[in-house]
């Protein structure tokens, strides 16, 4: 029961009584039937949520029973409190999301497994608390897969041949939709230690990144990027009759600039590929 919940009855038991022991039983009534019109949701609520909260332990409980089961009897030790005590207390704040059960359930199950020892580091329960339930699907499909393709989109600029890239990994492991989603999971996996990306090599097979040619991510920055805004800018001081030279020292860059944007530019694919680190591997191995 919580905080809320015991001062609520306490405040009705008092009023209650109060006015009971003044022989007022008709008020009395009245004041228990005002309040569980305006508190009876609430309590409610609270029913829902400790029944929900019931159902989330015992699945925690049929999972790490399950992943007890798996280890050879001879294979059985003492856990470190070091790994078991950290990961039961975090465990509790997680149980909501079934990604993040299993982890757990994996995590405090392989502590009692002799077999990882020297496997298990103490920063897992950390980066495991660390973890969206899209993180954790990512990392499912990564220890399956061991790498995935990912890449960056960009434009070239004719003058000096620079590349100008748009900021968003783009990941299409979980379709289209889950773009962004990925791009911040990737982003927080690095920071964690567990994947890294590299843009110097890619898969072999072109079919990996067939997909990324046709997003509409990929239409949307064709018509509407940096280079396409500064472009109408530069288009309608012209019509404007300003001079080239005049609008350099306007907009800050050169003439060559100027007429480099005029030209048609198009939005170009930076193949590359994200896997797992030797730590990440680790992690996968033991927590899902």
């Amino acid at each position: 029961m919580s905080i809320m919940d015991t001062t609520a009855i306490t405040i009705l038991t008092a009023g209650a009584t109060t006015l009971l022991t003044k022989g007022a039983e008709a008020p009395a009534h009245t004041l228990n039937l005002v309040w569980k019109q305006v508190f009876g949701p609430i309590d409610l609520w609270m029913e829902k949520q400790q029944l929900k909260r019931k159902k989330e332990l015992a699945d925690f409980s049929d999972r790490l029973n399950k992943n007890l089961e798996k280890i050879p009897q001879e294979e059985i030790q003492e856990p470190k409190y070091s790994i078991l005590g950290p990961a039961i207390e975090a465990s509790q704040y997680y149980l909501e999301e079934e990604e993040l059960r299993e982890i757990f359930a994996k995590l405090v199950s392989s502590s009692f497994d002799a077999r990882n020892n020297g496997k298990i580091h103490n920063s897992f329960v950390e980066k495991v608390k660390s973890l969206s339930s899209h993180d954790a699907k990512l990392l499912q499909l990564m220890k399956d897969l061991k790498s995935i393709a990912i890449s960056k989109y960009y434009i070239k600029k004719n003058n000096d041949n620079a590349l100008i890239f748009f900021n968003l990994i783009v990941c299409l492991a979980f379709g289209e939709q889950d773009i962004e989603k990925t791009a911040i999971s990737i982003d927080n996996l690095i920071q964690l230690g567990l994947v890294r990306i590299d843009f110097d090599r890619c898969f072999q097979d072109d079919k990996q990144y067939e997909d990324f040619y046709s997003t509409s991510l990929l239409e949307s920055l064709s018509i509407c990027n940096p280079l396409t805004d500064l472009k109408l800018k530069i288009q309608s001081l012209l019509e404007k009759n300003y001079s080239k030279n005049e609008i350099a020292l306007d907009l800050n860059i050169s003439i060559l600039d100027i007429e480099d944007c005029l030209k048609e530019k198009k939005v170009e694919l930076k193949k590359g590929v994200c896997e797992l680190t030797s730590l990440g591997n680790m992690f996968v191995n033991i927590c899902c």
